[in-house]
């Protein structure tokens, strides 16, 4: 069977330090362009790790460097997030969030105080979001634990500020679960990789309030790696499709382009993506 290549991308260092923890037989390897990524097993899989450098907008060129020269067939953002809501206390400090749609809030327009969206939604990968949702409940069972799968936003701006939240969540109807920074720059360099395999699992570690506390950033993430742990100890990953087929002299890759009948897809799947009237199924991609 092909080895699917899995990788783990962190963008803050007690979300690193956590995801190290766990990774066995640890090996680093350095690349052109200050990329360092550490090989090693973790759970049942071989995966990559890499950690950025920087966080924010800041981190989408060495993300897109470590895509390109790992041609990963699947990536997972592992670590911290910001919960979406104090006030109706279902989420707490530590609990687990799962991405099944991502949001882009950046690109809104403020008419008058009142924030329209603009941004794309854009779901996570089908086989990855079916894995993780369903091992979570097991996962909850075993280390009894919580986690929400849900809508998170993502955008440039550090968020630490109660009006400033308001805001931003008010301007969604379907309730989003959290908040974080990398999500839809990510997603971006792995759609023009043809990377459909992608996931955000990050552990609360605030709630946007003005109430950061670096302690509370250690255990959203290791329980982000603990649910992440869990899901790579089972099966399922192997039907991870294939995205880069190395060449015979392997100078130069092709890009596997999978095409699946959008009958099949999940509703998660069929959710618009960029442009109107765009779907993950049947995609056209011109090079």
């Amino acid at each position: 069977m092909i080895e699917r290549t899995f990788l783990f991308i962190t963008f803050n260092e007690n979300e690193r330090i956590a995801f190290l923890k766990k990774l066995h037989n640890r090996k680093e390897e350095t690349f052109h362009n200050g990329i360092v990524v550490t090989n090693g097993r973790f759970g049942k899989y071989d995966v990559v790790h890499f950690h950025s450098p920087y966080q924010g907008n800041e981190s989408q060129m060495p993300v897109m460097n470590a895509i390109q020269i790992i041609k990963p067939d699947a990536v997972i953002l592992v670590g911290i997030a910001c919960g979406a809501n104090v006030n109706k206390k279902d989420q707490h400090i530590g609990d687990v969030l799962i991405s099944k749609n991502v949001i882009d809030y950046d690109f809104h327009k403020d008419n008058n105080g009142k924030i329209e969206q603009r941004g794309i939604i854009v779901p996570s990968g089908n086989t990855l979001y079916g894995l993780f949702s369903q091992h979570a409940f097991k996962w909850k069972e075993k280390y009894k634990l919580a986690y929400h799968c849900g809508d998170i936003i993502s955008s440039t701006v550090l968020l630490n500020n109660p009006e400033k939240k308001k805001e931003i969540f008010d301007a969604f109807c379907d309730n989003p679960k959290g908040y974080e920074m990398e999500g839809i720059s990510t997603f971006r360099i792995c759609r023009n990789a043809n990377i459909t395999e992608w996931i955000i699992v990050k552990g609360i570690s605030d709630f946007g309030d003005g109430n950061k506390k670096d302690e509370y950033q250690v255990i959203a993430s290791e329980n982000a790696v603990s649910l992440c742990q869990y899901v790579f100890s089972q099966e399922g990953l192997k039907y991870v499709p294939k995205v880069w087929e190395s060449s015979e002299n392997h100078d130069t890759c092709k890009i596997v382009i999978h095409q699946v009948s959008g009958d099949i897809l999940s509703e998660n799947a069929k959710k618009p993506d960029f442009g109107k009237n765009n779907t993950f199924g049947n995609v056209t991609i011109n090079f």
